[in-house]
């Protein structure tokens, strides 16, 4: 696996060579770039290249890759426990999924914005944003998450009900267990 991140890493630095003076492939190259980055786990040259990536794509208007971009500075900043960077990059990232109707995008800015406000006790922000993700989107880990919240705010009737159907979309004993687990808390 190492070895095939060094080859990627120069087949990088030899792509930089014919791509830096092409205006339509320069983004993707600090897009890729900074993936790499965060596979291989360098977390300021992962934000160096996105933010030259995020740059080039909001000139262009290229409004999926600017989300994903956003997305992956975001999660970094997240990694860093930067969380005040976190969620000005997940907050403004927001706007533009909504403008641009990319549902998925969306429950990543609100999970990770929720997520932002339960790492700071604030449960009832976090409910806010996790309530805001689409029903179709709903995951395991969103249901744990606002049931977690509601545990730490001893909402038991949305308690009961949010366990019972985050028990009924798990497919991952782990959940499974940890659903189990709520329902008998707010019992």
């Amino acid at each position: 696996s190492k070895k095939l991140l060094t080859q990627a890493k120069n087949a990088y630095d030899e792509a930089y060579q014919f791509l830096s003076s092409d205006d339509d492939l320069i983004d993707m190259y600090h897009y890729c770039l900074a993936s790499y980055y965060v596979r291989i786990g360098d977390i300021p040259n992962s934000i160096f290249h996105c933010e030259k990536a995020i740059s080039l794509f909001t000139k262009s208007q290229n409004f999926r890759r600017l989300t994903n971009s956003n997305i992956i500075v975001g999660n970094q900043y997240l990694k860093l426990k930067n969380y005040a960077n976190a969620y000005k990059i997940f907050n403004n990232t927001l706007v533009i999924t909504e403008q641009n109707n990319f549902l998925y995008e969306k429950r990543i800015c609100l999970n990770n914005i929720a997520f932002i406000h339960m790492m700071e006790n604030s449960y009832e922000k976090a409910i806010q944003y996790i309530t805001q993700i689409p029903t179709q989107l709903l995951t395991e880990t969103d249901f744990y998450s606002y049931a977690l919240c509601l545990t730490q705010i001893n909402d038991i009737e949305k308690g009961l009900e949010i366990s019972s159907k985050g028990k009924d979309v798990t497919t991952t004993p782990y959940y499974k267990y940890i659903f189990k687990a709520c329902n008998q808390y707010f019992s």
